[in-house]
């Protein structure tokens, strides 16, 4: 899990999460994710309507570098390529 916490978050490593949040979905965040050794994104549509990133599903769904595996409802499950 990239964007969970245990109560221990290194300097380094809040940085990093930091950076792909802020960029998220772009190709650099992307690899930041990948670089992280996590294969899979859960995208939850519903927590990212509250900040009003309509644009991200789309812009999740029509990248080369991520598989839709898997839907549930406002839930998606996409597999870093």
């Amino acid at each position: 899990m990239v964007n969970g916490t245990s109560g221990f978050s290194p300097i380094v490593w809040q940085k990093t999460i930091q950076e792909i949040n802020m960029q998220f979905p772009n190709d650099k965040s992307l690899g930041l994710i990948k670089k992280t050794g996590a294969y899979y994104i859960v995208f939850e549509k519903e927590i990212w309507q509250k900040y009003n990133a309509k644009n991200v599903l789309p812009q999740l769904l029509s990248n080369n570098k991520l598989k839709l595996i898997q839907k549930f409802d406002n839930t998606y499950v996409f597999r870093l390529l």
